[in-house]
Formats: structure tokens, C-alpha cells, sequence
């Protein structure tokens, strides 16, 4: 669907970042990335504790493991997302997440 918006990430602006001290050639080749490693280490964890079926009964004992959940999410989410209209004009928009108690089924959520 072609509606004339264009959603796009805004350029990320690179700087030199620091230097390293004379003498350090950095990452040798070859060498892992650490946070590589971690990311693997994480996804093994998650599966072995039940994967997506277990995150999602562990929500379900508690609004608090709820609202835990929903900060993450919030986190993991992009930023710096540029919107433009149809005429090449900024679009104003707002984020809205709102959290429903499911403990007791009379909430409707607080915004």
C-alpha cells in the first residue's frame, strides 16, 4: 500500500570515535565480537528455559512480571525513526502502550 508516506531511518551521524593508543593495532583478525558471544548465550538461556512459551507463562503469574515485560519491550523498540508526509513535511505522531491488568478483567489499563 502506497499511501505516499516514507518511513525511514534517519542517517546516523559517524565521527572519527576515539583513537587508539599508539602501539594498538584494535581487534585482531579473526577475533569474536563479545557481544556476538552474548547474544548467543542469551538466545541458548531463553530456549532452555521454555523459549517464548515460558516468557509468556511467566507474564501470566503477575501483572508486576507484566509491566517487567512491557519495559522491555519499550527498550528494544527503534528510535530515531523518521516519518514524512506526502509533501516531504514532518508527521507528528505519538506512542502509545498501554497496560491492561489481566488479573482483574473490570481494567481497562492507565494510560
Amino acid at each position: 500500500m502506497d499511501n505516499g508516506v516514507k518511513i525511514g531511518r534517519k542517517p546516523h551521524k559517524r565521527g572519527k570515535g576515539r583513537q587508539f593508543a599508539e602501539g594498538n593495532p584494535g581487534r585482531p583478525k579473526g577475533a569474536k565480537n563479545k557481544f556476538t558471544s552474548l547474544r548467543s548465550s542469551f538466545l541458548e538461556v531463553f530456549e532452555k528455559l521454555g523459549g517464548t512459551q515460558g516468557l509468556l507463562d511467566w507474564c501470566a503469574r503477575s501483572s508486576k512480571n507484566q509491566a517487567q515485560f512491557y519495559s522491555w519491550v519499550t527498550k528494544m523498540l527503534p528510535s530515531g525513526i523518521e516519518i514524512s508526509s506526502p509533501d516531504g513535511g514532518p508527521v507528528s505522531h505519538v506512542m502509545k502502550i498501554i497496560v491492561v491488568n489481566t488479573d482483574d478483567p473490570g481494567d481497562e489499563g492507565e494510560e
